[in-house]
C-alpha cells in the first residue's frame, strides 16, 4: 500500500518548481549519488532512487546539504531519541510492483 505514487510526488515537485522552489534536484542528485551503474540501472528516475533508498541513507534531495543537517531545526525538544533518526522513522512511500 502506498500513500503516494511516484507520479503524484513528481507532479507536486513540478508544481513547486513552477512556483520557484526546487525541493528535489534530479540532475544534482544523480551526479552526486548515482555513480554506481547497478543502482542507476535499477531505478527509472533519480526520484525513485531517492524515495526507495536515498532518503533512508540520508542523501540530500538537492545534492548538497544532507537532510540530517536540518533535523535539529525541525525536531521538537522532547522527541525521543529513536524518533530523531531518518532510518527509524516510518516510511511514507512504499513501492508496489
Amino acid at each position: 500500500m502506498s500513500l503516494f505514487t511516484t507520479a503524484a510526488i513528481q507532479a507536486l515537485l513540478t508544481k513547486y518548481e513552477a512556483e520557484g522552489y526546487r525541493p528535489f534536484n534530479a540532475i544534482a542528485y544523480a551526479a552526486k549519488y548515482l555513480n554506481n551503474s547497478q543502482e542507476k540501472d535499477a531505478f527509472a528516475t533519480p526520484l525513485e532512487h531517492f524515495l526507495d533508498l536515498g532518503g533512508d541513507r540520508g542523501y540530500s534531495p538537492t545534492g548538497d546539504a544532507p537532510p540530517s543537517f536540518l533535523t535539529p531545526f525541525f525536531t521538537p525538544p522532547n522527541t525521543p531519541p529513536w524518533a530523531k533518526t531518518a532510518s527509524s522513522a516510518p516510511r511514507l512511500y512504499l513501492h508496489i510492483s
